[in-house]
Order: structure tokens, then C-alpha cells, then sequence
């Protein structure tokens, strides 16, 4: 793994390079997970990928955009300039971004916009954080609770503007964010704690041709949790995008 720096209007943002493969992908994390959480299954990928992963944690940054629209801008510029043309992976708001790009996505138990109040949401991913907490997700879903947990709190007190406006903005109606790429496939969760079916069928019922949806049986930190599904399903994805 190497690393770069890009400098974002500002915001120094380390760029994590894997792999040498003239295949490439942009993954996208969960909104303030470091990219550690995911090597497990990253090392998987490389065996067929170069992945291009720009480190846009909370640990990492005092400083963070303050909407989808604005992490959007960042993450196309940082492909642009690394990986032209690649194919977005990404989990959670990560998932989110990459429905939002134009082009190729495989979006991994994607965040949706929905009308549900802060408390609720907060209340949902809390419950998804207890699972994993517990060991209900096998032995790294409790390591990465108790370490997200902390970067969570931590920013939530000492910057919470790099928080709070993201998840604000995300307390729409359904119709808003709607995805832009046309050739995407969704792997949805069907135990997804911090999304209900009927929000996920009401974002996606307007979904442009192209984007297809396949179920999972998993909760929704599955890439973290399950690299080997990770790598199964980015390489299906992949080739029938291809």
C-alpha cells in the first residue's frame, strides 16, 4: 500500500493506493470510517484490482465537507486525477456517493436519503453498533464497533461540524439525492438496521434503467465484516458492468 496526499481546496487528503493492476477501483467508506476497517477485504481485491481508496475518516480530519454534494465534488476530482475512468465501489454514504456519480457503481448497503428524525437515526445505528458490539458479528465486528465508536465521539465533541451537517442533510425525503449512474448494481441488505425495506423501495422507485438491485443477506457493516463476500461480489459486479 502507498500513500499520497491531495490537496482539496485546502483539505489535505491522504490517497491510499493498493495493488498494480490495470483494473482499477475507487472505494468509497462509510461517512468517517478510516479505510483501516476495510483491508481485510481490500487485500482480496488486489489480486485482481488497483484500488484507490481516499482516506476521508474522521481520525484523519479536523476538517470534512459538509454535504453529499461537496463529497461528491471532492471524490470526483481525487478520480480524476488517480483513477480515470474507474468503477465506484463504496459502502454506506460511501455507496451513497457512488449512486450519485455518473458513471460505473457497486454500491454496498447503501445510506439513502430518508425523512427520519436525528434521535431515530442515531437510535438505529446504535443498535447496529450493540450487534457488532456484542459479537453478534463475529469477533472484528466487535473490534471495529468499539474503534468507530470511538472516532465517532471523539469528532462528535471536539468537531462536530464535521458530523452533524452530513447526517442533517441526509434527513430528507426520499426523492432527494436521487442516483445519477445508470449502470450500477446495489447490494441491499436485507437485515440493513439503519434503513427500513419501504425506505429503500421508496428511493429506489424512481431508479433510473440500468441500476439493479440484488438482496444480501447480511447486516449492513457486511464489507467490513465479511471480506470475503466483498471480493465475491465487487468481481460479479464488476464484470457484468464490464
Amino acid at each position: 500500500m502507498q500513500t499520497q496526499r491531495y490537496d482539496f481546496h485546502g483539505l489535505d487528503v491522504p490517497i491510499q493506493t493498493w495493488g498494480s493492476s490495470s483494473e482499477t477501483l475507487v472505494f468509497l467508506t462509510g461517512l468517517g470510517v478510516h479505510p483501516q476497517h476495510y483491508w481485510r477485504g481490500i487485500n482480496l481485491l488486489t489480486d485482481r484490482f488497483r484500488v484507490v481508496i481516499p482516506d476521508l475518516s474522521f481520525r484523519s480530519h479536523q476538517k470534512l465537507p459538509k454535504s453529499p454534494g461537496d463529497y461528491l465534488n471532492l471524490v470526483t476530482e481525487v478520480s480524476q486525477r488517480y483513477a480515470p475512468g474507474a468503477v465506484w465501489v463504496g459502502h454506506s454514504f460511501g455507496a451513497l456517493l457512488a449512486l450519485l456519480h455518473d458513471g460505473p457503481a457497486i454500491a454496498c448497503s447503501p445510506t439513502i436519503p430518508a425523512p427520519v428524525a436525528l434521535p431515530w437515526m442515531i437510535g438505529r445505528a446504535a443498535h447496529q453498533q450493540l450487534r457488532e458490539y456484542f459479537g453478534l458479528e463475529g469477533w472484528y465486528g466487535c473490534r471495529f464497533a468499539a474503534m468507530v465508536l470511538t472516532d465517532y465521539l471523539r469528532a462528535a465533541v471536539t468537531h462536530p461540524s464535521i458530523v452533524f451537517p452530513v447526517l442533517k442533510s441526509l434527513n430528507q425525503p426520499s426523492s432527494t439525492f436521487q442516483p445519477r449512474s445508470h449502470h450500477a448494481i446495489v447490494f441491499q441488505s436485507i437485515k440493513d438496521e439503519l434503513h427500513r425495506p419501504e425506505e429503500y423501495a421508496t428511493y429506489f422507485k424512481t431508479n433510473p434503467t440500468g441500476v439493479r438491485i440484488i438482496p444480501v443477506p447480511e447486516h449492513h457493516d457486511w464489507p467490513i465484516n465479511c471480506p470475503q463476500h466483498l471480493m465475491e461480489r465487487v468481481n460479479f459486479a464488476f464484470d457484468e458492468l464490464s
